[in-house]
């Protein structure tokens, strides 16, 4: 599913219902929360790297806010266009 997200729409996604689910931003392409069953909610950027699709953590919510998660996601597409090597320090803060 596609949604803006904002933090109100974060914190009123309910749990999954058996398998976990994904939302996707769609101010950011690649950026999405996965939901658990469990109601944890964790900010990942999708990438296609040497052409290859890669999912990167970023981090929890609300221990990381949604601006916190745009601005990490910027920083490491920003990193990936600079090709850098992926298998360095993309992924460090």
């Amino acid at each position: 599913m596609k949604k803006r997200l904002t933090p109100k729409s974060i914190e009123a996604l309910p749990p999954a219902s058996g398998k976990r689910y994904e939302v996707h931003d769609l101010l950011l392409p690649g950026l999405h929360l996965r939901v658990s069953s469990t109601g944890k909610k964790v900010f990942y950027l999708s990438k296609r790297i040497d052409g290859r699709m890669r999912r990167i953590k970023i981090g929890a919510w609300p221990i990381l806010s949604l601006h916190d998660a745009r601005d990490e996601a910027r920083r490491i597409l920003h990193k990936i266009s600079e090709k850098s090597d992926p298998g360095s320090q993309l992924y460090s803060r």
